[in-house]
């Protein structure tokens, strides 16, 4: 199926998202210790008012986070993240324009899931999904105290996607760096250099991030 020919289409997608959240931090905006534990479950379906014709529409996508803070010495922690997700097409692939959407198709890389990738960089645009995707991040951060509210933080990101299977640590894409983060009262301010481990030919080694709020 041509990647273009699903990119130009307007399509009419009717779905339902259920999800629940844990917050045992202890402060939403600038957390130093804690836990946190999200899950969302989306499900498109004509009979939920996708589009049947001239093809149907329907999936199900399941996405889970849990983020752990743990204080280290004085004001230093370390962050630890993981989060996946996997999608379904639910559809009758006889007919070959019968495929995920494009619009929700996983993708990653930027400051929210791998550090020293471009936003969307890791994605599977090129391939029309008739069967599953799916997708592991680890995350991990080691804030460091500085002067008053300015923090320094290496970190490490790791993550993959996948088609039509699922693993916890086959295919990833690894990138590291380190940020200064300015707490303030709407959150941190944040300022990251990441840098791919093992670019591959053609890709940028590294990318510079600007962003307010948590990781």
């Amino acid at each position: 199926l041509d990647p273009l020919s699903i990119d130009n289409q307007t399509i009419t997608i009717g779905a339902i998202t259920g999800s629940l959240r844990m917050d045992l931090r202890d402060d939403p905006l600038a957390p130093t210790r804690g836990f946190y534990a999200g899950v969302s479950y989306e499900v498109a379906d004509p009979s939920l008012l996708s589009q049947r014709d001239p093809f149907p529409i329907g999936y199900t996508r399941f996405q889970f986070r849990s983020d752990y803070l743990l204080p280290v010495w004085r004001s230093a922690s370390w962050y630890f993240s993981f989060r996946t997700g996997v999608e379904r097409n639910t559809q009758d692939i006889s007919d070959p324009r019968v495929a995920i959407p494009l619009i929700k198709q996983f993708t990653l890389g930027g400051v929210g899931s791998l550090r020293g990738f471009k936003e969307q960089e890791l994605n599977i645009q090129d391939i029309a999904i008739r069967g599953t995707a799916s997708y592991v991040n680890y995350r991990a951060q080691f804030d460091i105290p500085l002067s008053g509210p300015l923090r320094f933080g290496p970190f490490f990101d790791a993550a993959n996607l996948l088609v039509d299977d699922y693993s916890l640590n086959r295919n990833l894409r690894m990138g590291t760096g380190a940020g200064l983060h300015y707490l303030t009262p709407v959150g941190p301010v944040n300022f990251d250099l990441g840098f791919k481990i093992r670019p591959r030919p053609g890709e940028d080694p590294y990318r510079f991030y600007f962003s307010i709020g948590v990781i």
